[in-house]
């Protein structure tokens, strides 16, 4: 997973408010796995499925 991106002063899910990175990435199961990483250490991720229009 790479580092799509930073950010400044975000409220993280402890409620401080700090600094951090967005991760995404998708899978050969198209699956996309979304990571923020705040400086305090909170940390949220989102698995999301994409479906096919068939």
């Amino acid at each position: 997973m790479n580092a799509n991106g930073s950010f400044k002063g975000q409220p993280a899910p402890c409620g401080k408010v700090c600094d951090g990175e967005h991760y995404e990435d998708h899978d050969d199961d198209v699956v996309v796995t979304r990571e923020v990483e705040y400086s305090c250490g909170c940390v949220s991720i989102q698995h999301e499925e994409l479906l096919s229009a068939e």
